[in-house]
């Protein structure tokens, strides 16, 4: 069992190493993928959208890795 992770009203929810929260969200339809992540605390959110289901980018390692420098960047 982690204690570190959760799963709430459709949102993945993961604390860090630093014991801050990331929600985030994402899936895929048609050839369209999307991902977004926030931080409830500290009001920063992404949302990344690509119009091709295969790329090779993992969209909710980048929305949650923006998520982490946006914040780290204003506090």
């Amino acid at each position: 069992e982690n204690l570190n992770r959760g799963y709430g009203l459709g949102f993945s929810v993961q604390i860090d190493e630093k014991g801050q929260k990331i929600a985030s969200h994402g899936g895929s339809v048609a050839g369209y993928t999307a991902h977004m992540a926030f931080d409830p605390d500290a009001r920063i959110g992404v949302v990344l959208l690509r119009n091709y289901g295969r790329g090779v980018t993992n969209l909710g390692t980048a929305a949650q890795g923006l998520v982490t420098q946006l914040r780290d960047g204003i506090r």
